[in-house]
């Protein structure tokens, strides 16, 4: 473990889908998906995925992923094997949902975030995660804030093509 690398925020890179995809296509390791609701109580949740490549209509991942409710109660939900759909993440695909989902099946994902960023809807519960509330009084939610953070360290960063050619780390 070492220091963790922003692949992706909204304040720094802008709230759309290439600027996510530019951040986070490639990344050959783990990444903490962060988001924050908009409002007055200003719910965090988000998830740890290991899927960062374009699955288009598919699910990939590996039971390494889970989801986690961070404030203002932190809670996580770890797989339980039942489901191997983990992530998902589709850019290309104009007959599947455009976006970045986790859990659940395609079109009712335990939670998504779909192409525009603006938005996030959860479910309660799947046959991927633990059940348990992402969100405690909605099944969707306005995002006022979105990074990834990339945790697997240098060679992770550095597999991804745009940062090998730029050098860039951020």
């Amino acid at each position: 473990s070492g220091p963790w690398d922003l692949l992706y925020s909204d304040w720094r890179d802008g709230r759309s889908f290439s600027a996510f995809l530019q951040g986070v296509l490639h990344y050959k390791g783990v990444a903490v998906v962060v988001l924050r609701a908009a409002g007055d109580n200003g719910e965090i949740l988000g998830a740890v995925s290991d899927l960062w490549e374009e699955s288009g209509a598919s699910f990939g991942g590996t039971s390494e992923c889970q989801l986690f409710s961070l404030w203002p109660t932190l809670r996580t939900f770890r797989s339980m094997g039942k489901s191997k759909h983990y992530a998902y993440l589709n850019s290309q695909s104009k007959r599947a949902p455009r976006g970045v989902g986790f859990g659940g099946e395609r079109g009712a994902y335990r939670l998504w975030i779909p192409a525009d960023l603006n938005v996030c809807e959860v479910l309660q519960s799947d046959a991927a995660f633990e059940s348990g509330p992402l969100l405690r009084h909605s099944s969707s939610c306005s995002i006022s804030r979105l990074e990834v953070w990339g945790i697997s360290g240098p060679a992770a960063l550095a597999a991804q093509p745009h940062r090998a050619r730029t050098g860039s780390a951020a």
